[in-house]
């Protein structure tokens, strides 16, 4: 049987879900080092809503428009999307960054909405939408499930690979793949089927 944990409490132990994150979790680190360090500034981070967001003629790039300057098919990506949901970083097609925004929630509905749909096309984090069946062989966890509306059976080696939030499951697979259940999503059979490991 496995507990419901806090990502914060998750990060403090180390474990397996500290490594899976341990990169962003130090980028973290840095960025809030510099930023109580007046002197380094030159990040480029919006903390402001004064930030128009624009389709781009590509589903997964989006137009800025920040203190009068247009800025043209900026990749969205979610750069701590498990400590830090609503920080975000904008490439170029160089993959240099040119801005960090420190909370896309605080952007008008029309542009937040716009940022999301970007953000689903660069996110490494598959969404489990069904799960027709799970089997337990040994330690390891067979998942049959519906991603993108695509049957896929999964194998997570380990109950140490799952992790269980009050509103989302996240595992690992056997490839390090990354996926998250959202509760409130499933139907009820595929939630009977979740009970099987949670």
């Amino acid at each position: 049987m496995l507990k419901k944990e806090k990502p914060d409490d998750l990060i403090k132990k180390k474990g397996k879900f500290y490594e899976l994150f341990k990169n962003q979790i130090e980028n973290l680190e840095k960025i809030e080092n510099v930023n109580q360090k007046s002197e380094l500034v030159n990040l480029n981070i919006i903390k402001d809503k004064n930030i128009i967001i624009e389709p781009s003629n590509r589903p997964s790039r989006v137009n800025i428009i920040y203190n009068g300057k247009k800025h043209e098919n900026l990749m969205p990506k979610l750069l701590f999307p498990i400590s830090n949901p609503k920080f975000v970083g904008f490439y170029d097609d160089n993959f240099n960054e040119i801005f960090l925004l420190e909370d896309y929630t605080i952007l008008d509905k029309d542009s937040k909405k716009i940022l999301e749909n970007a953000i689903k096309y660069n996110s490494i984090i598959y969404k489990i939408e069904k799960i027709k069946k799970i089997d337990i062989e040994g330690g390891s966890i067979l998942l049959n499930a519906l991603i993108n509306n695509k049957e896929l059976e999964i194998k997570i080696i380990s109950p140490e690979n799952l992790f269980i939030f009050e509103d989302k499951v996240l595992f690992i697979d056997e490839n390090g793949n990354l996926y998250q259940i959202i509760l409130k999503d499933l139907d009820k059979r595929s939630l009977k089927e979740l009970n099987k490991i949670i």
